[in-house]
């Protein structure tokens, strides 16, 4: 997810898709939900930033990394 310097969602992208196009969208829609984010920092300054989310899906289970 790209993050704006106020904390804002801008952009998703899945880096790394599965095999199944649907899980691919259900997931993304899931991820959106969340609304706690924050800018990065530089030189004490909030900054636009990207935050990576590893996930796996093993068997039906989706586990954060």
């Amino acid at each position: 997810v790209f993050i704006n310097c106020k904390g804002e969602p801008l952009e998703w992208e899945i880096s790394v898709e599965t095999k199944n196009d649907e899980l691919d969208r259900q997931l993304l829609e899931v991820f959106k939900t969340l609304t706690a984010w924050s800018a990065g920092k530089l030189d004490g300054e909030n900054v636009d930033s990207r935050e990576l989310i590893s996930y796996k899906v093993n068997k039906g289970s989706i586990t954060l990394e």
